[in-house]
C-alpha cells in the first residue's frame, strides 16, 4: 500500500544528523549523502498490542538503504493538533530472523504492509522487552529505481553533464527494453552483443564497435553525444569500454538478496561488533587457495593476497574498512554475475568464514 504519510518526519534533525555521523561512520553533509538522504522508504505502524491497550497508538517512520538505518516517531493528537514524539533516534536497529534465529539489519524488502519491524525500549516507556510494530502503510515515492540510481551515481559521483548522463539513461535503457524490460535478460543479451562486437576476444569494445553497437539497438545520437557517453563509460581511461564496465552501468546496485549475503560475510568477519574490520582481519581470513588464477597455475597465493588487500581502504586509507566500502567492493563484483546463486557462491567460498 502507497499513499501520504501525513504524519511522518521526512527530513533528519540536526541532533539526529549529529547522532547518525557518529553511530554510522559516514558524513550526512556531503554532496553524495545528502543525496542519499533523499532516497527512503516512509512508513506508518502500529504497537502490535496484547492487551488492546496500545491498539490504537499510531507510529511513523523512515528507512534510508544507504545506511540501514531508520527512525520511528508516535503520532499523538494533543489539543486537536497532531504531534510526532521521537520513539527512536535515527540508528542502525536489527531484527531477529525468524528462518535462521539470527538478528540482522533491516533491508528495503522488510518494509512491506503486514510486515513486523521488532525494536527495543522506546524513549517513554519503561518496559524492557522489545515491542512489535505491525506495518500498516508504505510510502516508496522516494525509494530510487535502479535507473535513478544510476543516473545519480553518474551525475554526483562522476559530476558529468546533464546530456551525458541523459544519453548514458538511454543507452541502458535501449538494452533492456529490446530484452522486453527485464534488466537481467538485458544484461544477457549486451553479453552476447558484446561477445559479437569483440573481435579480439579482450572483452572490450572500441570507439567504433560501440556506435556500432547503438545502431544495434536503434538509439541515434550525434557522433559527439555518442563519443562523450564513451568516454564517460571508460572508466579505466584506456580507449576501450570492457565488459565490466558496461556492466555497472546495466545492472545498478545490488539486489536486496545479494546485499543480505554480503552483511552476512561483514558481520562474521566483525567479531568484535564494531562495524568495521582491519585490513589484517581481511589478510587472515580472506581465502586466496580458491581463487580462479591460482587454480590455474597463473598467480601465486601471496600474488593475489597483495593485488586483494589494494582494494580495500579506499576511502579514508586509515586501516579500517567499513561496511559501506565492503558493499562498494561487491556491488562491483556484482556487476559482472547474473546469478544470485553464483554471486553467493563467489563470495563464501572467498572468506574463511562460516555462514
Amino acid at each position: 500500500m502507497s499513499g501520504s504519510l501525513g504524519g511522518s518526519n521526512s527530513t533528519l534533525t540536526s541532533t539526529q544528523r549529529q547522532h547518525a555521523d557518529s553511530v554510522l561512520n559516514t558524513n550526512l553533509y556531503s554532496k553524495r549523502n545528502r543525496l542519499e538522504a533523499q532516497n527512503q522508504v516512509k512508513f506508518r505502524c502500529r504497537l502490535d498490542s496484547q492487551d488492546g491497550k496500545d491498539a490504537h497508538r499510531d507510529f511513523s517512520g523512515v528507512y534510508y538503504p544507504r545506511w540501514r538505518g531508520l527512525y520511528l516517531d508516535e503520532i499523538k493528537l494533543v489539543l486537536g493538533t497532531y504531534k510526532t514524539i521521537p520513539m527512536f533516534a535515527f540508528d542502525v536497529y536489527l531484527h531477529i530472523d525468524p528462518k535462521t534465529d539470527d538478528d540482522n539489519y533491516y533491508f528495503t524488502d522488510d518494509f512491506k504492509p503486514g510486515e513486523v519491524l521488532s525494536l527495543g525500549r522506546t524513549k517513554s516507556s519503561r518496559e524492557k522487552a522489545p515491542k512489535r510494530y505491525i506495518i500498516t502503510e508504505v510510502d516508496e515515492s522516494s525509494l530510487f529505481t535502479p535507473t535513478e540510481s544510476v543516473r545519480n551515481f553518474y551525475k554526483n559521483d562522476r559530476d558529468l553533464p546533464d546530456q551525458v548522463v541523459e544519453d548514458i539513461i538511454a543507452v541502458r535503457d535501449a538494452y533492456i527494453s529490446r530484452a522486453g524490460g527485464a534488466a537481467e535478460l538485458g544484461i544477457k543479451d549486451l553479453g552476447r552483443r558484446f561477445r559479437t562486437l569483440d573481435s579480439t576476444g579482450d572483452r572490450k569494445v572500441s570507439p567504433k564497435e560501440f556506435a556500432q553497437s547503438l545502431k544495434d539497438v536503434q538509439v541515434e545520437m550525434p557522433a559527439s553525444r555518442i563519443q562523450a557517453v564513451f568516454t564517460a563509460l571508460d572508466s579505466s581511461k584506456d580507449g576501450y569500454i570492457s565488459y565490466e564496465e558496461l556492466l555497472e552501468v546495466m545492472r545498478g546496485p545490488m539486489s536486496e538478496r545479494r546485499k543480505r549475503a554480503v552483511q552476512i560475510v561483514f558481520r562474521k568477519l566483525d567479531t568484535d561488533g564494531s562495524g568495521t574490520i582491519t585490513l589484517q582481519e581481511i589478510r587472515c581470513k580472506y581465502n586466496a587457495d580458491g581463487h580462479p588464477d591460482v587454480k590455474r597455475g597463473n598467480m601465486t597465493t601471496d600474488q593475489v593476497m597483495m593485488g586483494f588487500l589494494g582494494t580495500w581502504d579506499t576511502r579514508d586509507k586509515n586501516g579500517i574498512v567499513t561496511f559501506a566500502e565492503f558493499c562498494d567492493y561487491y556491488n562491483g563484483v556484482s556487476a559482472v554475475v547474473d546469478e544470485d546463486e553464483l554471486f553467493e557462491a563467489i563470495l563464501f567460498s572467498s572468506w574463511r568464514v562460516l555462514v
